[in-house]
């Protein structure tokens, strides 16, 4: 997993590649192709989120096959859990607090959240929680866009693609 440089550094092993293929391949195995169908039809840029303690570390980007200008960012992208859409699904998905932010309270009313402009000036994301077996919040999945998609639609479907998930 980890090995030893000639100048006595640590460095990551490949021995990673192999455990990292372990950890939750049935949520990606499943997640993939309902991406697709989501942001080929939504014609937005999806993507699967999962919890590392207090962040949020995007597992994959899918984009539209149909379109040929789309936003993306990258795979491996971590941000806080208070910032974008799937980081507000996480936090929603948990047990209410007291202090709760009150993003975090819609979103848990609503069933999904919503950010505009929190990872990308301009984009607007949904994010919905997808629970593990374990019935606990694994991970979270978005639709992300620039303009010209509407919301109460797009929450729909990414609503409709994380019970398909789940």
């Amino acid at each position: 997993l980890v090995r030893r440089s000639s100048d006595g550094r640590l460095k990551l092993a490949p021995g990673l590649i192999t455990l990292a293929a372990a950890v939750t391949p049935r949520l990606y195995e499943v997640s993939e192709p309902v991406l697709q169908t989501l942001s080929d039809e939504l014609g937005a840029t999806t993507a699967l989120t999962v919890l590392d303690g207090d962040e949020a570390v995007v597992a994959r980007v899918i984009v539209p096959r149909a379109h040929d200008v789309h936003l993306t960012y990258r795979q491996g992208m971590r941000h806080s859990l208070t910032k974008g859409a799937p980081g507000h699904a996480l936090l929603a998905a948990r047990p209410a607090q007291a202090g709760d932010p009150e993003f975090v309270t819609r979103a848990r009313r609503r069933g999904y959240a919503i950010s505009h402009g929190e990872l990308l000036r301009g984009a607007t994301g949904i994010g919905v929680a997808v629970r593990g077996p374990d019935h606990e919040p694994a991970a979270a999945i978005s639709a992300v866009w620039i303009e010209g998609i509407d919301q109460a639609h797009a929450a729909d479907q990414v609503l409709d693609a994380a019970d398909e998930i789940t």
